[in-house]
């Protein structure tokens, strides 16, 4: 049988979620059938090692990093010489130059993944592109319910060309340590929090939360994992607040430091102001966490409140602060919604569960059948849109 050529093109290929989640689709996507080329206009590339350890082909389309000028030109060579049918683009800008590429050169089978649902900057020139652009597509994959109904009801996106399909992890990779209760810094109780030093993520708010917390437990330390343009910010904040020893911004991480933190985690907090989806949860939830987020849309189809972990107001560090405290007093109470979570991962966001979706996706656009297959729906998708 021949393959498919199929392009995932995205904007970067540095750790963070979307980057990552591109990692784990190549190495499970079924190669007998599709022959994955992977695309990627800005940065250093560093995740393309571990996508090409998966024998897929990586193709720098930057000028020395930076976007080239000539971009499009050179997308629509790649889809040429590469017989690429299907083009799957991912994040802003790659999506913007990806589509009209791909129109050019003859592609009709073009479908992004939306990984958000409100952005801030959504009327900059850039975010109004992107929606006028995405009548070129065939179909729109949305990362989560919440994401699905921005689209529809706020963007005007038809329903027929929006598909539901779970943002997930391979669960094997995040396997729970033996002893739940093992601090990964001895004496301390460990919370984690994992996101880009943006506003979004609400990590000040978080930050804050940690006086009353270390007022409560002295022995409580935050690790935060990642980057972004608050860094400086953030450590302004926590010398202010004089949690210097308590709080500590790790910086960017590869894949496999995430985990070996998390599986050393007592707590995993995320204070989002908004998310699309929240990766970092079911990562945190595969590794046996519990986890206290905010209740914003995304975060509430993934975290179970009661169950896998709780649901707290966004901007607020008081309500944040009282269930981080509960969980680390409480070590039967973390064992249990840590096991309830990593159970919600293997039903709901497993990565083999979202292969399927896609490769279904995939051949079903292809075929161009009469009638009309029915995407939007799934078991997986009904349960987490029942909670």
């Amino acid at each position: 049988m021949k393959r498919v050529g199929l392009l995932h093109l995205i904007t970067a290929l540095e750790p963070a979620g979307a980057e990552n989640l591109l990692v784990g689709m190549a190495r499970k996507l079924d190669k007998s059938r599709f022959r994955l080329v992977v695309g990627y206009i800005y940065g250093k590339g560093t995740l393309a090692g571990e996508i090409r350890k998966a024998g897929v082909k990586v193709i720098d389309l930057s000028r020395k990093g930076k976007i080239d000028p000539l971009l499009i030109i050179r997308i629509l060579l790649l889809v040429r010489r590469e017989n690429i049918k299907i083009v799957h683009t991912h994040l802003v800008h790659a999506t913007i130059a990806g589509r009209i590429a791909s129109r050019l050169a003859g592609v009709r089978t073009i479908v992004t993944t939306r990984h958000y649902a409100y952005h801030p900057k959504e009327e900059n020139l850039i975010f109004r592109l992107e929606r006028s652009s995405a009548c070129l597509n065939k179909m729109t994959v949305a990362i989560s319910p919440a994401v699905e109904e921005h689209l529809i009801r706020v963007e005007g996106y038809d329903p027929g060309k929006v598909t539901v399909i779970l943002n997930a992890v391979d669960p094997r990779l995040f396997a729970p340590i033996a002893d739940e209760r093992q601090p990964s810094v001895k004496g301390d109780h460990v919370i984690v929090s994992v996101g880009h030093l943006h506003h979004q993520k609400g990590h000040d708010v978080l930050i804050r939360g940690m006086t009353e917390i270390t007022r409560e437990i002295p022995e409580a330390k935050l690790l935060i994992i990642g980057d972004g343009p608050q860094k400086a910010a953030l450590k302004r904040l926590v010398q202010e607040l004089q949690l210097s020893n308590r709080v500590d911004l790790l910086g960017s991480m590869p894949p496999a430091e995430v985990i070996q933190t998390l599986k050393g985690a007592h707590v995993f907090a995320l204070a989002s102001n908004w998310e699309g989806f929240g990766i970092a949860v079911i990562e945190a939830m595969a590794s046996g966490k519990p986890v206290v987020a905010t209740d914003v849309e995304g975060l509430r189809d993934v975290v179970k409140e009661g169950s896998t972990g709780f649901l707290v107001p966004r901007g607020e560090s008081g309500p944040l602060a009282e269930k981080i405290i509960l969980l680390l007093r409480n070590p039967n109470l973390r064992l249990q919604m840590g096991r309830e979570g990593r159970k919600r991962v293997e039903v709901l966001f497993s990565l083999d569960n979202m292969m399927v979706g896609l490769e279904t996706m995939y051949r079903d656009l292809l075929s161009r059948t009469a009638g009309k297959p029915d995407l939007t729906s799934s078991p997986v998708v009904e349960e987490t849109r029942r909670g």
